[in-house]
C-alpha cells in the first residue's frame, strides 16, 4: 500500500511537470534576466525576489528535463538545446550590463579631467612630444576649427606681414603658469594652488 501510494504521487507530480510548459519557463526566466540586467532602469523586484524567483523556475525547468529525459529522449534534447541557449543570452545580457555599469561609473566627466590633467602635466613639462611623457600619456590636439579661435586674441601667434616665407619655423614659445597658494580647509590644512597668470 505505501509503494502504491508513492507511485501514484510520481504520477500525479509527472503530470504536473507535463502540463507546464518549458518554453514559458524560459521566456519567464528571460523576462527576469530583462528586469535584473537592464541598465537604464532599476529592476522593480529586489535581488532577492528576482534570484528566488529564477531559482524555482530553474528548478522546475530541470525537473522537466529529468523526466523527458527518462521518456522522451527527442523532446530532452530540444529542451537542452533550449536551455543552452538561454544560458548564452543571459551572458551576453550579463557582460552587456556589465559594460553599461563600468562605463557609468568612470563617467565621461572622469575621463576629461584625467585627461585634462595629463594636458597640464605635459605643459608644466614641456613640450610633451619630446619624451617628457609615455605615448599613451601624450596630449593630443584636436584639429583647430577655422571658424572658432583656440585661444583669446591676444595670445593668438600670427605670423608677421613682413615675412614673405611661409616655411620659416618660428622657435616655439614655452609656457609659464604663475600660481599661488590658497588654504581651501585651514583645519585638514589643504593648499592648493590656483593659475593667476599665463606668461
Amino acid at each position: 500500500m505505501v509503494s502504491a501510494n508513492k507511485k501514484q504521487r510520481m504520477m500525479v507530480r509527472a503530470a504536473v511537470l507535463k502540463m507546464k510548459d518549458p518554453k514559458q519557463i524560459i521566456r519567464d526566466m528571460e523576462k527576469l534576466d530583462e528586469m535584473e540586467f537592464n541598465p537604464v532602469q532599476q529592476p522593480q523586484l529586489n535581488e532577492k525576489v528576482l534570484k528566488d524567483k529564477r531559482k524555482k523556475l530553474r528548478e522546475t525547468f530541470e525537473r522537466i528535463l529529468r523526466l523527458y529525459e527518462k521518456e522522451n529522449p527527442d523532446i530532452y534534447k530540444e529542451l537542452r538545446k533550449l536551455e543552452v541557449e538561454y544560458e548564452q543570452k543571459r551572458a551576453q545580457l550579463s557582460q552587456y550590463f556589465d559594460a553599461v555599469k563600468a562605463r557609468h561609473q568612470v563617467g565621461p566627466l572622469a575621463l576629461l579631467q584625467a585627461h585634462l590633467r595629463v594636458c597640464l602635466l605635459a605643459l608644466l613639462l614641456g613640450d610633451p612630444h619630446h619624451g617628457y611623457l609615455p605615448q599613451h600619456l601624450q596630449c593630443q590636439a584636436p584639429l583647430p576649427n577655422p571658424g572658432v579661435l583656440s585661444a583669446p586674441p591676444n595670445l593668438i601667434q600670427r605670423p608677421k606681414a613682413d615675412d614673405t616665407s611661409a616655411a620659416t619655423i618660428e622657435k616655439k614659445a614655452t609656457a609659464t603658469v604663475s600660481a599661488k597658494p590658497q588654504i581651501t580647509n585651514p583645519k585638514a590644512e589643504i593648499t592648493r594652488f590656483v593659475p593667476t597668470a599665463l606668461r
